[in-house]
């Protein structure tokens, strides 16, 4: 269980960080830390120890995965620690608190079988998938930029391209105008956390065909700017790396609710 307070620590941190910047990031999120480590503590019976190493970890990751660029190294050391917390933790068995007692209460119907520990799991995965899936996507990004800083590349001319023959200009083609900003969708950060949840959702309903399908919705989707791209290529790497880090979060993801229940 400390896993999956640990998942919900830090993915609601990024929650809360996520149009912050500054003292009040750090204000907001330590009202998050405060409000998660006492229903950890008097909700699900969590050690107190076990509650401060789960804000410490929350506080090194704040640090290390800032909002804008991220290294992808807090993202492995997280995975590790995630599978190593998992098989050693024996806090499900002594669970005990307002939380244990209102879960025992409610009629769950069909989910009746399902116990604390794996609804735990299922809410902070669903917690981290969100803002904190977001950033390790970013992260995978960042580093294949990264790798491909000494790439040759094509820049066109600032204003477009000039037809000559003989020095007299025939034709012209100019680049398309930049879209002003404030004009500009910015869809991936909601598509990303929904397309990682649906996956989860699919995932543990046994839809298999339907993630599937979805995965092969996307391509077709991004296949005409994909398309625009075909001389350098930088679209489809982007493409697939973006999406390759994003579902691997959520295979992960399901790896773990998977192992605990």
């Amino acid at each position: 269980m400390i896993a999956s307070i640990l998942l919900l620590f830090i993915g609601s941190t990024d929650i809360a960080r996520a149009r912050q910047t500054g003292v009040r990031a750090w204000l907001l999120a330590a009202v998050v830390w405060a409000a998660l480590g006492t229903l950890a503590a008097t909700g699900l019976g969590v050690p107190l120890l076990a509650v401060c190493g789960c804000v410490a970890l929350a506080i090194g990751w704040m640090l290390a995965m800032p909002a804008s660029t991220a290294p992808l190294w807090p993202v492995a050391a997280l995975g590790v620690l995630i599978a190593a917390t998992t098989f050693v933790d024996g806090t499900a068995a002594t669970a005990s608190g307002f939380l244990v007692d209102a879960y025992d209460a409610v009629p769950l119907g069909s989910l009746q079988g399902v116990s604390l520990t794996a609804a735990v799991a299922v809410v902070g995965v669903a917690v981290f998938l969100t803002r904190s899936g977001n950033l390790v996507a970013r992260a995978a990004l960042g580093r294949a930029h990264g790798d491909a800083g000494g790439e040759a590349s094509i820049t066109p001319p600032a204003k477009g391209w000039l037809v000559r023959v003989g020095g007299r200009v025939l034709a012209s083609v100019e680049q398309p105008r930049a879209i002003p900003s404030g004009h500009m969708l910015r869809g991936g950060r909601l598509i990303g956390p929904v397309e990682r949840l649906l996956i989860v959702m699919l995932a543990l309903s046994g839809a298999h065909a339907v993630i599937a399908a979805l995965v092969a919705a996307k391509g077709i989707v991004r296949f005409p700017e994909i398309s625009d791209d075909r001389g350098s290529g930088s679209k489809a790497e982007e493409f697939l790396v973006g999406s390759l880090a994003s579902w691997s979060t959520s295979a992960a993801g399901v790896l773990y609710i998977l192992a605990v229940r």
